[in-house]
């Protein structure tokens, strides 16, 4: 953050809602394979997420079997998603879903950056049961370092991110399973782009 070049987050939906901003993250994106600490990095981690992904989808094939031939659609990953929730703002997200638009996401993979996180730093992601209207709460997962977390895109799992009171990091990487002509997606099998503008452009909102 500190570095510069992080951009304000936006959604489709504007930028305020009852007169609150929502959401108040910062982010960059970054691409994969190439020669900086943060390429190296995001690279390594979406290995790491794609080994367990393989892993998640051979133990589904007997005991959630609607669940393996889901994992098995996915065929491309986004660029990764580098955020900071500042804590001078108590930086939220409001309540919301990733693929709310038919934008080709299936699965949503974050791993949290805060070191010596503690109770009281907020930032937790809050998990709602599924449907587009449901406020039920699911549970909520505080943003522990190296703890990483999957859950499907669309309304099956709609979210939000309460407010921080310590700067939070995460790094974001969208699995997909349909092409999206407006953002630079990568194929799990090639690692080339398969389609979509330039490397840095930012996806289009949830």
């Amino acid at each position: 953050r500190s570095e510069g070049g992080m951009q304000r987050g936006a959604t489709t939906g504007g930028q305020n809602r009852v007169g609150i901003d929502h959401r108040g993250d910062l982010l960059k994106w970054v691409g994969f394979g190439g020669a900086t600490d943060a390429e190296r990095g995001v690279t390594d981690f979406a290995g790491c997420i794609e080994v367990a992904l393989d892993a998640m989808r051979q133990c589904a094939q007997r005991d959630a079997p609607s669940v393996a031939q889901a994992l098995s659609g996915v065929r491309w990953r986004s660029e990764a998603m580098l955020t900071c929730y500042p804590a001078e703002n108590r930086a939220r997200y409001f309540r919301h879903t990733d693929n709310s638009t038919g934008n080709g996401r299936a699965l949503t993979a974050i791993l949290y950056l805060n070191d010596q996180w503690e109770p009281g730093h907020g930032g937790e992601l809050r998990l709602f049961h599924p449907g587009a209207e449901n406020l039920k709460i699911k549970t909520e997962v505080a943003p522990l370092w190296n703890r990483l977390i999957l859950f499907w895109s669309d309304e099956r799992c709609p979210h939000e991110v309460l407010s921080a009171c310590q700067d939070r990091y995460a790094c974001t990487i969208w699995y997909y399973d349909g092409l999206n002509p407006d953002i630079p997606l990568f194929d799990l099998n090639s690692q080339g782009a398969a389609a979509g503008g330039p490397s840095g452009a930012a996806p289009p909102p949830p």
